[in-house]
């Protein structure tokens, strides 16, 4: 390794066997063998130059300060050719920013502005353009482009005019060429531009400060100032090198990808990964750099090229010697158990229990003390920082964890890092099956709940319903003892009628039909439903009994619109009673009684209308409140409809001609439609007498 930051070299030589002879200006002569050990290598310095940038090109390497000066030194003989020193008004110190190349000029950014310089004759020239705080420029063709903290500005190389813009103040710090994409770094992610600006997707959030981006063949490498760099594919992440996973530290300058490594300059020194073995290796001050902090890094034939705050250091890549990390151990170990001094696999404790375990490095390049970084792994997503070798540790909670250990000396270098198993123990009250004992009995316990209030449920809803039967059949019975009487009521006063005119025959034809119509009532009122063809016969045989009891004074008919209405179903005894009501108080008594039944569908309703031509009711009687006939037919319909759970509709009224004379009365039913009396097993189960007697 080779090290300088003023020209202290005057003369360089090479040996025919290979090895370096450099001749210096304060320390003599050097012999630099052909291994570059960094024994004897490192000079002293006279002078502290913070070197910014290195640009390499064919024959010279060009060293950027923090002074505005260019140190040119000879890219084989490492000797310096010259200082270009670039002079601003009222300006005496600002950095240089970046070096690049054209045909006869070199292009310069600095903190203030932008320069030409001429090869030839070493003239220098401001240029003359419109930026803010300058971070980046481009020189593509005839094209520049300038990022700073406002976008992207475009101007014509050749005479340096304007040609666009993209304004987004944003600052913008780097640029590449990606997959026929032109990439930008900002403060805050990664996008892409042709005339205008879009986000450039990734897998993962990404808003860091992306300082530099780097392209080799499908990846592309972003080195961030917060969150260490980034390797991508595509648009896809392959991985975050950060310290969690081996990074010194998360601040990165810059990264360069040469034969399958990634070479980065951190403020902790060179981090350098294998792409190809994913691993991390490290250059710090104690492996000969001037100073950790690296600014800028180049890497050309097999030559690191490092730009630190105390010079510029050129490292062989075949003199980097792969320095293992040095042993982290835990010694010992005290558990709630034991005192364990040879660090186990894998320790037990408990939940309420303190696990001590002592930790420890063996690093002898540094005199600084260690620093500790530990995590439980399943638990802590970041490391804690301590410097104190005794870890008490807690666990909240039961199962299988892994703590993890590491150490950084003074140079920053990281130790192996010490995985230790640790196995909670739940006690029996913390264990998965007296859990699931306890849920399994909380569900027993709310299942029998369940169970006994769905039986009491069920009971009461079972003596609800046994007790609304009851009622209704106790209702029914009521109903069936007030027809028997009513009906046999009225044949008797037709009787004693009969006998007080002497008429013998007519009273012994009249007992005759009586007696087969008594038996009929009787069994129509014993039972809830009965078929319309039923109801028709019974009608018929009723009807013809009154006609007999009248000497033949009455006419009447039955009539139906649709044979199949025939075996439907309606409730029992309440046409007759309408029909018995107008036989008595509608029909009048000296003239011929007309009675007219008829049966008809009506949308999805059977309706029946009944039709007489009697005096009709008085506007008083139209409620039905003075009809015994009348408010027994309304007491069924009641019972009937609970039974059902369906509405029928019963009304009456006064027939009347055009001249507004009353010319009867008309009665309507309007009854749902029944066709099998099987779907309410409890009307014929429960309210049917099976062999009514006489």
């Amino acid at each position: 390794m080779f090290s300088f930051t003023k020209e202290n070299v005057s003369h360089f030589h090479k040996a025919p066997n290979g090895d370096y002879w450099f001749a210096t200006l304060d320390r003599g002569i050097f012999k630099l063998e052909s291994h570059w050990s960094r024994d004897i290598t490192k000079t002293s310095l006279n002078e502290t130059i913070i070197s910014t940038i290195v640009f390499l090109n064919k024959n010279f390497i060009f060293i950027g300060t923090s002074g505005g000066k260019i140190l040119v030194f000879d890219r084989y003989s490492l000797l310096h050719i010259r200082t270009i020193e670039i002079n601003a008004p009222s300006l005496s110190n600002f950095r240089i920013l970046k070096i690049q190349e054209s045909n006869r000029f070199l292009i310069i950014a600095t903190d203030i502005g932008m320069f030409q310089i001429n090869k030839t004759n070493q003239k220098i020239r401001r240029l003359n353009l419109w930026h803010g705080a300058l971070k980046h420029f481009i020189l593509e063709n005839d094209s520049l482009t300038l990022l700073d903290n406002d976008g992207l500005r475009f101007y014509n190389y050749n005479d340096f005019k304007k040609k666009d813009s993209i304004i987004c103040y944003k600052r913008f710090y780097s640029y590449t060429k990606y997959l026929n994409q032109k990439i930008v770094g900002s403060q805050d992610s990664l996008y892409s531009f042709d005339k205008e600006l879009k986000y450039y997707p990734l897998n993962i959030p990404f808003h860091y400060r992306a300082m530099d981006l780097d392209v080799q063949d499908s990846l592309l490498v972003a080195t961030t100032a917060e969150k260490g760099i980034f390797i991508i594919k595509g648009h896809t992440v392959l991985k975050n090198l950060t310290t969690d996973n081996g990074m010194v530290s998360n601040t990165c300058n810059r990264s360069v990808i040469y034969k399958n490594y990634v070479y980065t300059a951190t403020n902790h020194g060179i981090h350098i990964y294998s792409l190809k073995n994913d691993s991390l290796s490290y250059l710090f001050e104690s492996d000969g750099l001037p100073s950790n902090n690296i600014n800028d890094i180049a890497v050309d034939q097999d030559t690191i090229f490092a730009a630190t705050e105390e010079g510029l250091s050129i490292i062989p890549l075949n003199a980097l010697k792969y320095r293992p990390p040095f042993p982290c151990f835990a010694q010992p170990v005290i558990t709630y158990q034991d005192t364990l001094w040879n660090k186990p696999d894998s320790v037990s404790t408990r939940t309420d229990k303190l696990l001590l375990v002592k930790v420890n490095a063996l690093s002898y390049t540094s005199k600084i003390p260690l620093r500790f970084f530990y995590r439980i792994k399943e638990i802590d997503s970041n490391f804690k920082e301590t410097r104190e070798q005794n870890l008490e540790l807690r666990f909240p909670q039961t199962g299988y964890f892994t703590l993890e250990v590491h150490a950084l000396n003074g140079d920053f270098q990281k130790s192996q890092v010490l995985r230790m198993h640790v196995f909670v123990q739940p006690y029996f009250y913390q264990t998965t099956w007296f859990k699931l004992l306890i849920v399994l009995l909380v569900v027993l316990i709310l299942l029998g709940t369940y169970l006994i209030l769905l039986k009491a449920a069920r009971r009461r809803a079972q003596i609800k319903h046994e007790t609304e039967n009851k009622m209704r059949n106790l209702e029914l019975s009521a109903w069936r003892s007030t027809v028997n009487p009513h009906f046999l009521f009225n044949a008797l006063n037709t009787m004693q009628g009969l006998f007080h005119n002497n008429d013998f025959e007519a009273v012994n034809q009249f007992i005759i039909e009586f007696s087969s119509v008594l038996r009929k009532t009787i069994d129509q009122s014993g039972r809830i439903m009965i078929s319309i063809q039923e109801e028709v016969n019974y009608l018929k045989n009723y009807l013809e009994f009154e006609k007999v009891k009248r000497h033949g004074i009455l006419d009447f008919d039955i009539q139906w619109d649709d044979d199949k209405i025939l075996k439907w179903y309606i409730p029992s005894m309440l046409i007759q009673p309408v029909l018995e009501n107008s036989l008595k108080h509608g029909i009048r008594q000296n003239g011929l009684g007309e009675l007219h039944v008829s049966f008809f569908l009506l949308d999805d309703k059977i309706r029946c209308v009944l039709h007489d031509n009697g005096d009709g009711f008085k506007e008083d009687d139209l409620n039905g409140e003075n009809s015994k006939g009348l408010r027994l037919i309304t007491d069924k319909i009641a019972i009937v409809e609970k039974l059902l759970k369906k509405n029928i509709h019963f009304s009456f009224q006064n027939r009347k001609n055009t001249r507004g004379e009353i010319i009867g009365t008309e009665t309507i039913f309007l009854f749902p439609i029944i066709t099998n009396i099987r779907q309410f097993p409890d009307i014929e189960s429960q309210f049917k007498d099976p062999d009514p007697k006489v």
